[in-house]
């Protein structure tokens, strides 16, 4: 499965309307747009199913603390996390593109959001992971 997921990931990404659209709603952003399957399908669902989870633990991540369960049940705006992962690495500054992203493609923003805290910071993205105090 991760085999046929790859494919249809290099088939996604390399497709050159999928590169224009994310040189236009992304710019400056590494991870691509349309990547969703880059990690496999299963952060992809996650991404897509539970949006509010992963943008709660990138929050708590930036913040360098443990993901509480208030931090995704009121996640930073997808808009906000973006903004402030340009201004923490110095990405060019895109509000509109951002605001674009953030209200019509959800589900791949949220995961190119999370690959690209990934990559700029080095912290895996914890998918589903919540301390073991709340287990």
């Amino acid at each position: 499965m991760a085999e046929q997921a790859a494919k249809a990931n290099a088939a996604i990404t390399e497709n050159e309307q999928a590169k224009q659209a994310h040189d236009a709603l992304s710019p400056g952003f590494q991870a691509p747009l349309f990547g969703c399957l880059s990690e496999g399908p299963v952060p992809c669902l996650v991404s897509c199913c539970c949006a509010p989870v992963v943008l709660g633990m990138i929050t708590a991540q930036m913040d360098d603390r443990e993901c509480t369960p208030c931090d995704c049940l009121l996640a930073t705006p997808l808009y906000q996390l973006r903004q402030r992962i340009r201004s923490m690495h110095s990405i060019e500054y895109a509000p509109l593109q951002d605001c674009a992203v953030s209200t019509c493609c959800v589900c791949v923003s949220v995961h190119q959001t999370a690959i690209e805290w990934k990559n700029r910071s080095g912290k895996e993205p914890e998918w589903i992971k919540m301390p073991d105090r709340y287990s």
